[in-house]
Order: C-alpha cells, then structure tokens, then sequence
C-alpha cells in the first residue's frame, strides 16, 4: 500500500509525466536513497495494475501518462489519506494513552507516512502541549511520553478521551479517522466491554435525578475508563486539601460508594474512600453547572477562583491579605458545601453570621460584590447568611493581618531545642516580634540565604563574622541588660499576649474538649505570635529525678570536661543513657565553648537526641570552688540532661529556670553540706 508521500508523488507523475530525485529529494526533504524506496514502492503498485513503470534516463524520471490509467484513480479514491490535523489528533491519542509511548516506526505504518512526516507533526504537537503546559519527553526503548503536573494531566487526558468518545459514538458517515479512533480506544480500553460503565451511569442519573446532559455523559465515561485501566496509580486531580469530606453524609455519595461496587471492572478492586469522594466531588462538579473544561477545573481546584476572589477583596480595602493562607485554607474549605447548600435549599444558621447582617457591615456588601462571578460560574445566588459567612472569614483576616508588621528575628543558639524553645517563649512574653526560626549557629549562613527581611539575629553565642543584619548578643536568660540593649533596635514590648495554659483552663472549666492536640493547634494557628505556649504538655518534673543516685557534691574537680564526665555518670548509672554520651557533650563544649553556662554559676550539659540516649533523665553535680571555662566563664552547678524525643524535656527545663530566676538555685545548693540537702531543696521547693 502506498503511504502518503508515495500517493503525492504518482498523482504528480499522472498530471506531469516528469520528475527528478533531487526535486523529489528537495520537496520532501529527504535522501535520494529514500526517494529510490518511494519511487520502487510505486512501481510495485503499478506492476500489481499491469501499469508501465517509471522510467529513468539520466537524471530524469519519466511516467507514460498516455497509457490507461483509469485503475489508478479508482484504488486511490479508496485509500482515505489522512490530514494532518487528523494526524495530530491521533498521535496526541497515542501519545496520552498508550502505555508503550509512542513510537515513530509504528505511528508512520498506522498513518501511512514516512517517518519525517510523523518527526514534523510531533514537533508541531510538541509545541502544542508545550502550550497546555505539559513537555513531550523522549526515553530510549520507551518512545515518546507525555509528562506534565499529575492533575492536569489528567483532566487534559479527561477531556480528550471524553472528545473521541463521542466522536466514535456519533452516528454519522463514517471515515477512516473515526475507523481508526475506535480501534485505538477499543484496543487501549476495550471500549466495547465497558457496558457496565453505561450502567453505572444511567443508575446514578436516574437516583440523584442529576442533569447529565451528552456531554457530561461522556466526561464521566472517561474519569471511569482512566480509573478502571490505572486504578493502583492513578494520580489524585486534588493538589490542596480541598474539602470533600462534607460530602460523606450526602445521598450523593452514598448511591456513588453503592453503584461504582457494581462496575464488572472494579469489583474485586480496593478502591480507597478517598478515591470515591473525589469521584462524588467530580460527579457533583460537572452537573452542577453547565459543564466546561475551565468550570470543571474551577470546581475541582477551587483555590484558583478562591485567590482570584482575595484578590478582589483586596482592591477594596487598604490592607493586603492575599497572602494570608488561613483565609484561603479557610475559604477552601468552607466553598464547596456552600455551594453545595445553596443547590439544595440548605439554610444556615449563625448567630455570628447574622450579627454581620443587622450591624450592615460594609465588609458584607465587598463579598456581595466579589461573589459575582461565582454566582454567574456556577448558575447560583448567595443568599444573605452565606454571604456573611463568607464575611466573617474576610474580617477574620483583616484583623489578623492588621498589626502583623512585626520585626522579623532569627534565634541563634547554642542551646538544646528545649532551651531554646524556653528562650523563644520567654521573648515572646516580652516583645511583639515575629521570629521566624530557632536554629543552631551552623545553620545560619543557609538560613539567611532561605529566609527574606530578616531584621535582627538575635543569639546566645559570640558571633564574630560580620553580617549586613544586625547581631544582638543576649543571656540564655533575659536580663536587664538585654531588655536595654534590645531597646536600641526599637523593638516593641508586649502589651497583648496570652497563655496558652490561661485559654485552656477557661475552655476545659465551660466544655468537653475531645481532642486537645487538635485545639491547641488551631488556638495557636489563629493567634499566632499572641500566643505563649507555656502548656506543660507532660507533668514530668525535675523533681521526680532527683534522688540520691543522681546527686554528687564535690569540692572541686580539675576542669569542665572532669565536671561534665561526672555529672554525665550520674546518667550512665541511671541507665538514661549510654558511655557514648558524656563525649557528645564535652565535643559540643569543645566545638562551640561554654555555651552551656546559662547563668551566673550555672552550667547545663547535654547532647543531642541520638541512639546513646535510652530514656528521660537527670543528673546534678554541685562543686563548691567554680569550674572556669577556656572563654573564662565558670560554673558550680552542673545539670546534665538527656532526651529521647524533642519536647519531653520542656518541663524539666522550665522547672530549672522557674528555680534559677525565683528560688536562688545557685546560692541554695552551694550553701548545701551534702546530697541530702541537695535533694531537699529540690523536693521542697514548689515547681
């Protein structure tokens, strides 16, 4: 059979008679070698109609077009050549489907064209999908695949294959296309065996009484057939946590959950209650509104509209919140089911809401205004309550965002995570600032270059590299000192914090709190740096560790990494931790000096958590002639800890500050004669 070119080349013989290899060569950008190969292919088909073949002499080629050539245009007319829009269609089918790739050899037999023809429409395609936001990748032995963002991908491969559907089930004159679109569907799918699918669809239609026009038909035929052939992989359309699981009550999900049990395909297939909602969602998302490609893609990523609805919201006020991701989350959560209610008549009903509404605040008539294009997108009208609820997130937001120019601080710090994180607290009770990260000092050159707008590295340690932020050198624990250093830096003291522990007490004396780690994070996702989380989270105290195998009093002792090694073996013998330990301290003293020594006389050895800590635990030694240190700090008190996980410890370290800044704990202890007065003090004293 000839291919396409071939057909071009014998009409051309047919009306002229005379050609050349190297205008043959010129017009199809080809070798002479494949024009020899087209010009035998076509006297093959001439022999087979007892035609006088072409001819050459010298550089010419001649065809004796006087001959009877009748045969010729009749066998041709048969032979449907295919346009190269066509062409493209196919390909894009392939390219998206076949799980094989595309390869050019097979693709050139099936479209009967050479090979280059099939290299210039993928280049053409290729730009095409490059339009659509997707990259045609080439892999040896693999061919051609499509790649491109999971949920766009797939509702572009939704779209087409909805497209062919009813291009292969439309009942009208048939074409070698259409012949061809079928094959591919049938053999990639088997089309013809998903007459459950039919079912599945008509069942759901006729339960939910749902407006599932042609179309829609289709676009629903064609989630199902991508999920039934890939159902183990199949990507989620869903990149943010939208908010599906309202639809877990409805009538809607429960007939879907019941009817896709019956697809023949998907009866023995584990197919996760997530994978049903998304389908209910998708279900609900094209019927409920006249269906379209960007309609549907508003409804699945709602976020999209959502930004472009904060964006509008922004033009009317003088503050900007289109950055603010607690109102997103919170509008993407909550758009859905309004949608969803105002379908189905469902009224809401809120106090809160309604206040908006007989106050007339004016934020209530921006929403009425930026609701429009959700109104006329998906064929609905707000009515008064959900508007103020949607309100109420909008004022939400301009008061969070209100007083959030706060200077941004990095914490520098030689300290473990529980004491850093107590000195974070402790300057969050003190000043309105936002600080963006507590980190260690070998992680601040990465962190500045991460972090936009610092305005002051506020640290622990001696930070001798110059940086064009300022550096602010501060006590483990505040002092007067700091609060006047850190005056000069204009920074703002608080004047409106709260206890976390103060919200909770009134919360759990009014109402049953069922989930509290829930609670708090929300509490403190809403408030943010107007919370000061000083929750003890587990009522471990210092107190419980104290005994007389995890007290020394000595003396003295020849320097700190003798001091470190014995209060170290007080938590070898106690069994929280291992040999290896007492090293990891003494090599963290050596490799960033005393930073242990929090306060005057005070020193907290400890490590990181590693496998050479086993468990919880404390050990106190108290010398009576101060330890000096290399940078000529000292220290008498030596409190070495050790913690298996980052927040189990938090306790103990505020009980020790609580000991340091209110019960004398370094004049106490070194006024003790033996452990025994040492381990009075800590039991007697109230923390």
């Amino acid at each position: 059979m000839l291919n396409h070119r071939e057909q071009e080349l014998l009409d051309f013989f047919v009306k002229n008679g005379k050609f050349t290899y190297e205008e043959i060569c010129n017009k199809y950008s080809i070798s002479e070698r494949a024009a020899r190969y087209n010009i035998d292919n076509i006297n093959y088909f001439l022999e087979v109609l007892h035609i006088s073949p072409v001819k050459k002499s010298g550089k010419d080629l001649y065809f004796d077009n006087t001959q009877d050539i009748s045969n010729i245009y009749t066998i041709l007319n048969d032979i449907e050549v295919f346009s190269q829009e066509e062409r493209l269609e196919i390909l894009k089918f392939i390219l998206c489907f076949d799980k094989t790739g595309l390869n050019l050899t097979k693709s050139s037999e099936k479209l009967r064209v050479s090979r280059t023809t099939i290299k210039k429409d993928m280049k053409i395609l290729k730009k095409e999908m490059i339009q659509e936001g997707f990259d045609v990748a080439y892999k040896n032995n693999e061919g051609y695949r499509l790649e491109g963002e999971p949920y766009k991908l797939e509702l572009y491969k939704i779209g087409l294959l909805k497209e062919i559907l009813i291009l292969v089930n439309t009942k009208d004159k048939e074409s070698s296309y259409k012949k061809t679109m079928s094959e591919l569907c049938d053999s990639l799918f088997n089309i013809k065996g998903k007459e459950s699918i039919k079912e599945f669809i008509l069942n759901i239609h006729k339960n939910l009484s749902l407006n599932i026009s042609d179309e829609i038909f289709y676009v629903i035929y064609a989630y199902l057939i991508i999920l039934i052939d890939n159902h183990k992989n199949i990507q989620s359309l869903y990149t943010r946590s939208s908010n599906k699981s309202f639809l877990l009550g409805t009538k809607e999900f429960l007939v879907i959950e019941k009817e896709i049990k019956k697809i023949k395909e998907l009866k023995n297939a584990e197919i996760p209650k997530e994978r049903i909602l998304e389908l209910a969602d998708f279900i609900l998302g094209i019927t409920t509104n006249e269906y379209s490609s960007n309609n549907l893609e508003n409804w699945i990523h709602e976020e999209v509209f959502i930004k472009k609805m904060v964006n509008e919201f922004n033009k009317y006020i003088e503050l900007d919140i289109t950055s603010d991701e607690i109102l997103i989350d919170c509008l993407i959560y909550h758009m859905k089911p309004v949608i969803y209610r105002i379908r189905n008549n469902i009224r809401v009903t809120n106090p809160v809401f309604k206040e908006l509404i007989i106050s007339k605040d004016p934020i209530l008539e921006i929403v009425r205004i930026i609701t429009r294009d959700i109104e006329k997108m998906f064929g609905i009208e707000f009515p008064e309550e959900e508007l103020a609820l949607l309100a109420f997130h909008f004022k939400a937001s301009i008061d969070r965002n209100t007083h959030q120019n706060l200077k941004r601080i990095l914490l520098v710090c030689g300290l473990g995570y529980g004491s850093s994180r107590l000195l974070e607290q402790s300057i969050k009770e003190n000043y309105n600032v936002d600080i963006v990260d507590v980190l260690p000092y070998y992680l601040l050159k990465d962190a500045l270059k991460n972090y936009k707008n610092i305005d002051l590295i506020l640290t622990t340690l001696d930070i001798t590299e110059k940086y064009k932020i300022p550096v602010v050198k501060i006590n483990p624990l505040l002092k007067q000192e700091d609060y006047l250093e850190m005056a000069k830096y204009n920074i703002p003291k608080n004047d409106n914090k709260i206890f976390l522990s103060k919200i909770l007490k009134i919360i759990k004396k009014n109402t049953k709190i069922v989930n509290e780690e829930i609670l708090i994070n929300e509490i403190k996702q809403e408030f943010k740096n107007r919370i000061i989380d000083d929750v003890d989270y587990k009522t471990t105290h210092i107190k419980e560790f104290i005994n007389e195998k995890s007290v020394v009093v000595l003396d003295e002792v020849e320097s700190w990494e003798e001091a470190i090694k014995i209060s170290g073996s007080l938590l070898v013998d106690n069994m929280y931790v291992k040999t290896e330990y007492i090293d990891e301290m003494i090599n963290l003293v050596k490799k960033y000096g005393s930073y242990i020594v929090i306060d005057d006389g005070i020193a907290l050895p400890h490590a990181g958590i590693s496998r050479n800590v086993l468990k919880l635990g404390v050990g106190v030694l108290v010398v009576k002639k101060p330890v000096l240190f290399s940078d000529k700090k000292s220290a008498n008190i030596f409190i070495s800890f050790a913690s298996n996980e980052n927040k189990s410890h938090l306790t103990i370290l505020n009980d020790l500050f609580d000991l340091i800044t209110k019960y004398d704990l370094k004049g106490e202890l070194l006024q003790a004669k033996d452990k025994h007065e040492v381990i009075d003090y800590f039991i007697k004293t109230k923390v």
